[in-house]
């Protein structure tokens, strides 16, 4: 980022302020260079985009979230991104980081407000630095409900990365359609709780898995408004 650059923005944002933080990469994940601008979550604010057809992903989706947590095992759990608010009719999808570092899928099925809760297993945290900037993802096949969890290397220039590497084993869940939503898409909060603490890079959902998948929704830190697919995102 060029020092002349600002370093907050109010556009876009319910009655606050947003830090566009340009962090020492080779610091915070080994990478040489210098971090993109990324937007700061502190534990009581969001990035959110209102619902629409395309985001309602019923049977096979991924996440993919390019993020620096202050804490990897926080000491409760932390919510990445999903559509996951408190009854049947918002409830989808979420991805979260348990306390114990290991990674959790959750959705509502069946018209009814839960159906699966699945996480990585025990002892498959992967032991990243606090602070450091890594890519993480889940995906979940529509056909069998198997559901997959996912670690990269950060990518200096947010591109997503060419190769994933599996975190823990497939877990078996169950593979009826996911109940389609009237909840916004939300990064760093579910249900009003639970918040992420830590500057996101780039949110990428899918429809399909993570390499083979269409891009639903694309949000880079530090950027609010329009993304390339229609999506308005925001901060409250």
């Amino acid at each position: 980022m060029d020092a002349a650059e600002p370093d907050s923005i109010g556009a876009g944002v319910r009655g606050r302020t947003f830090t566009l933080r340009p962090l020492a990469w080779q610091a915070r994940s080994g990478a040489s260079g210098v971090a993109p601008v990324s937007t700061r979550l502190a534990g009581s604010n969001y990035v959110y985009t209102t619902d629409k057809a395309a985001l309602d992903l019923t049977g096979s989706l991924a996440i993919a979230v390019l993020v620096a947590m202050d804490d990897w095992t926080p000491t409760a759990t932390q919510n990445i991104a999903g559509k996951y608010e408190t009854t049947a009719a918002t409830r989808s999808f979420l991805f979260s980081v348990l306390s114990s570092g290991v990674f959790r899928f959750a959705a509502a099925v069946g018209g009814t407000s839960s159906g699966v809760d699945v996480n990585s297993g025990a002892g498959t945290a992967p032991g990243f630095t606090n602070g450091s900037v890594q890519w993480i993802g889940v995906d979940r096949d529509g056909s069998t409900g198997t559901v997959r969890f996912w670690r990269a290397a950060a990518t200096a220039d947010r591109s997503l990365p060419s190769s994933w590497t599996q975190v823990g084993t497939d877990k078996a869940a169950s593979a009826t359609a996911i109940n389609n939503s009237t909840a916004e898409l939300r990064i760093g909060v579910s249900a009003g709780s639970n918040f992420l603490v830590g500057d996101v890079h780039r949110f990428v959902l899918f429809s399909g898995n993570l390499t083979a998948g269409s891009v639903v929704a694309d949000f880079l830190g530090g950027s609010l408004g329009g993304d390339a697919y229609g999506n308005t995102w925001a901060l409250s």
